[in-house]
């Protein structure tokens, strides 16, 4: 599941969440009260 853009509370949470129909990234609540995905970092 997307969640990016959805509402969330509180702010500083995380979860896991979805980029673009794949299964990675974390999600991280923002100050403005909304869901924003992250990437980590892949060694090359």
């Amino acid at each position: 599941m997307n969640v990016l853009g959805l509402a969330c509370s509180p702010s500083g949470s995380t979860r896991k969440c979805c980029i673009e129909d794949m299964p990675i990234g974390n999600c991280q609540c923002m100050h403005n009260g909304q869901w924003t995905c992250t990437v980590p970092a892949e060694d090359p």
